[in-house]
Formats: C-alpha cells, structure tokens, sequence
C-alpha cells in the first residue's frame, strides 16, 4: 500500500508550483534577496569597496539628463517614467554602497531596501500588466 503525503507536503506543492507558475512576477523580490546576500558578502571581504560604490549612484541622473537633451519627452508620462525609474536606480545603488559600507542589516538599511523593493515589485507588475 503506497504512503500518503501528508497535508503540509501537498500544501507545500501547491504554493511551491503556484510560485513557480507565475516566477516571472518575482523577478524584482529575488534581485533584493541577493543583493541583501551579496552585500553582505563584499561587506564582510571588502567593505571599503562601498565608497567605489558611492560614486556609482550619480550615473542614472546622468543618464536621465543626457537622455532628455537627446530624446526630449514628448509626454509628460514619458518623463515621469524616466524620472521615476532614475531615482529608483539612485535608490537602489545608494542602498548598495551604504550596505557594502556599513552592512546591510544596519538600522535604516533594512527598510530601505524594503521600501525599495516594493516600489520596484509595484513597478514591475505595473509594466508586465496585460493590455
């Protein structure tokens, strides 16, 4: 007579193939978890590597300047998604050399990246919606 699976494997199964249906959605929440690891990781081997870090938090408001000189927004939709987008990558780069600098679990690092995360994960299922 075969076993039967117990009710928290089949739950188990359950989430883990409806995770794994739709794992395109959670491409933003995987990129946070392994930035948390990697940070974690260059903060322990080389935390001085954060300030080289620090200088690269100023290129999306570069690229956001030269791309509106060269390509200027014809809609203001447009240039709001630019905005938006540069500032969550200055976000997201400011958190990483503050992480590598200090440890990403230090005090206001953690909701940050957290705060940072779900804007991103908002974005994303917003951008991938179906028309």
């Amino acid at each position: 007579m075969p076993e039967r699976s117990s009710l928290l494997w089949g739950l188990l199964g359950f989430l883990g193939g409806a995770v794994w249906a739709r794992r395109r959605g959670f491409v933003p929440l995987v990129l946070a978890l392994l930035a948390l690891v990697g940070t974690a990781l260059l903060h322990t081997v080389a935390p001085w590597s954060g300030f080289f870090l620090a200088a690269l938090a100023a290129v999306p408001m570069v690229w956001l300047v030269v791309v509106q000189q060269r390509h200027p927004a014809a809609r203001r939709s447009v240039l709001g998604w630019r905005l938006a987008l540069a500032l969550l990558a200055t976000s997201v780069l400011a958190w990483l050399a503050l992480a590598v600098c200090f440890g990403p679990l230090a005090e206001p690092l953690g909701l940050w990246l957290l705060a940072t995360a779900l804007a991103a994960q908002a974005a994303w299922l917003l951008v991938r919606r179906p028309h």
